[in-house]
């Protein structure tokens, strides 16, 4: 068994993993549609963090 520690601190570096890759890619989404918005990146890591 896998002790609850080691699980959890798993589950939060596969969390910020997934933040990243999941703003990266609304990020080119909006760059793709041409959105209008001029830096979606910078706004929604503050939003984020």
């Amino acid at each position: 068994m896998i002790s609850e520690g080691t699980l959890m601190h798993g589950f939060v570096l596969i969390d910020g993993l997934a933040w990243l890759i999941l703003g990266a890619i609304v990020f080119f989404i909006y760059r793709k549609k041409g959105a209008g918005i001029s830096a979606p990146f910078p706004t929604s890591l503050s939003q984020g963090g």
